[in-house]
């Protein structure tokens, strides 16, 4: 609930600020909408539930691309996902009285993913958002297990036995679970081919793959998924000057040059694009060329403020 409070604190906030027009901000730089994003979060929310259902390994990602609910109806299962999250929220209020423990329980968990399931532009998936949501579930499950088996030990039988070497079972099916998935995050490469898999079409994904093969020493896996990159985004800067920097340290200087220069052509005050041709002019013994280019460096970063240029990069 503690979500729930902030979030109501910053609708508060936003009397006195211009809080929409912050809201809508947030999606300046996304590929879907304010209504999308809230349609969708009805889906993502079951899907979150499902992970803690059935949190088999194979299940969980990183980075999901996760398709948008235009509509109520589109898909279908935004709907049929609202719905039941209404019903849940419906069968949490009238136990409060009867079974306090529950009650609160399903009310911490749908609370604490207010903020970050709702209406603020951020990323639509994040499995981490189940963390603190999540301790609301199994205070839920908790509390219904115990009250089951005080039931059924109230009978002539007692359970007591079978109901720990279920929680044994359970706790070693996670764990073996759990080591599965942490072989997946033994290493950068390793975790990004994971989400490869499952996420192919995301360019984000294939950048990050990239430079964990950069990284490694795999320059020419490395090249591979930048130039997938810049398949969809030309005029990424991040990924080109990676693409350069990859060249470079293969040895591919002609090729590094050309990268550089593309960029310098779409951003003529780009500092690290200079500097990056200026480097390899060097090492090429091309000292007029290189002198050239380390005065625009300069002249850039004198004029440039250290926020503006970040902003640049992107």
């Amino acid at each position: 609930m503690g979500a729930f409070v902030i979030f109501v604190g910053i609708i508060i906030a936003g009397t006195q600020i211009d809080f929409w027009n912050w809201i809508i901000q947030t999606y300046r730089m996304r590929p879907f909408t304010l209504r999308e994003r809230v349609f969708t979060e009805f889906r993502v929310i079951i899907h979150y539930l499902s992970l803690f259902f059935a949190p088999l390994p194979g299940r969980f990602n990183l980075d999901y691309d996760f398709p948008f609910s235009t509509s109520l109806i589109t898909p279908p299962t935004t709907l049929l996902s609202g719905i039941l999250l209404l019903a849940v929220l419906g069968i949490a209020i009238p136990l409060y009285r009867k079974e306090p423990l529950v009650s609160f329980g399903i009310l911490w968990f749908l609370g604490n993913l207010v903020i970050e399931s709702s209406v603020i532009g951020l990323d639509l998936v994040f499995e981490h958002r189940m963390y603190l949501p999540m301790v609301g579930l199994l205070l839920v499950f908790g509390a219904l297990f115990y009250k089951l088996i005080l039931r059924l030990n109230s009978k002539s039988a007692n359970y007591t036995l079978p109901a720990k070497v279920f929680l044994i079972i359970i706790g070693l099916t996670f764990a073996l679970a759990a080591y599965q998935r942490n072989k997946v995050w033994s290493n950068e490469i390793s975790l990004w081919r994971d989400v490869a898999k499952k996420s192919p079409d995301k360019v984000r994904v294939k950048l990050n793959l990239g430079m964990a093969y950069d990284v490694s020493g795999d320059y020419d896996k490395a090249v591979e998924y930048y130039r997938l990159v810049l398949v969809k985004k030309p005029q990424n800067i991040i990924t080109r000057l990676k693409l350069a920097g990859a060249y470079h340290s293969c040895g591919l200087l002609d090729k590094a040059a050309t990268e550089y220069k593309k960029l310098i052509n779409m951003y003529p005050d780009l500092p690290p694009a200079h500097a990056g041709l200026a480097k390899l002019y060097e090492e090429q013994s091309l000292s007029k060329q290189a002198d050239i280019e380390y005065k625009k460096v300069l002249k850039l970063n004198a004029g440039c403020k250290s926020t503006d240029c970040h902003d640049e990069m992107g």
